[in-house]
């Protein structure tokens, strides 16, 4: 059995929540680490971090999907998200609405950070946060995310570890934040 099984019809990853084998996926990410970082310092032996990571984003400009903020909401759905309202609020707490300069130039509507450990799809880091090559990757960042860290968590721990986790120094509200938004735009 396996972490995540593919869905052929929509061509999208689904998580099955099966605790005991994360061992084994953690093994298979590492490898998978491992391999792009050996692609990834041989093609790009020669470039700065900077011009990487401009270079990234360039490319996201001319291949990515056009974003929407549906585009975005429907991609959290089908991502399988324990609880995918909380995701949206997030990505509009954490990108203002869609317009903070660590959505613009990293795609990066979560306020997801460069991991040192765990594997990722982001390409670097810029603002103090990860940078993805397009948003559908910050969604599956988080997604991955999710599956290692938060996978058994009840809907009230997961608030608490947001709270714990996300708040701005002195914050105390985030989940009340994230709650009333949830309310008032019905997601």
């Amino acid at each position: 059995m396996e972490l995540f099984k593919f869905d052929q019809d929509n061509l999208i990853y689904h998580r099955i929540n099966k605790p005991m084998y994360l061992l084994k996926y953690i093994g298979i990410t590492l490898g998978l680490c491992l391999t792009i970082g050996i692609f990834s310092s041989m093609q790009y032996f020669e470039k700065t971090k900077t011009e990487l990571i401009k270079s990234e984003v360039v490319l996201n400009l001319v291949t990515n999907e056009s974003f929407t903020k549906e585009k975005f909401f429907e991609e959290v759905e089908r991502s399988n998200f324990a609880y995918p309202e909380i995701i949206k609020a997030q990505a509009l707490i954490e990108s203002q609405y869609f317009s903070s300069p660590v959505w613009k130039e990293n795609n990066n509507a979560l306020g997801m950070r460069l991991p040192q450990q765990r594997f990722t799809v982001a390409v670097g880091d810029n603002l103090g946060h990860a940078v993805y090559k397009t948003w559908k990757d910050c969604v599956k960042d988080r997604l991955i995310y999710e599956a290692l860290y938060l996978n058994d968590l009840s809907k009230e721990q997961y608030y608490k570890y947001l709270d714990k986790v996300y708040a701005r120094a002195g914050a105390t509200a985030y989940s009340d934040l994230i709650k009333t938004i949830i309310k008032q735009r019905n997601l």
